[in-house]
């Protein structure tokens, strides 16, 4: 199936293993670009179309430094994902502006 993603740049939270890993290799298989953010990067360094990216987005300047990584590598963001739990539970608040969508390209 063509999703027609080829070089669209995604943004990914909790990539580094799990669903968010599966998301990541989802959209590398589907020809777009994956800026990976997550608290550690093992499983995402050397991946091909893939910018890991080790980054607490608890901190107050994590969401603002993945999106960063994003316009520098790639010059735009199409959309991004969330994936990950804080703490025993599997929602985090965000600060406004940084939730799970960034914006699409057009």
């Amino acid at each position: 199936m063509d999703l027609q993603l080829t070089d669209r740049v995604a943004v990914v939270t909790g990539a580094n293993k799990g669903i968010g890993l599966a998301i990541t290799n989802a959209l590398v298989a589907e020809g777009a670009y994956v800026v990976a953010g997550s608290l550690s990067t093992e499983n995402l360094d050397g991946l091909d179309r893939v910018t890991a990216v080790p980054v607490n987005l608890l901190d107050a300047d994590g969401p603002a430094i993945l999106v960063q990584k994003a316009i520098d590598a790639h010059g735009r963001t199409c959309w991004s994902t969330t994936s990950g739990r804080c703490g025993s539970g599997w929602t985090v608040s965000w600060p406004p502006g940084t939730r799970s969508s960034i914006g699409r390209c057009r």
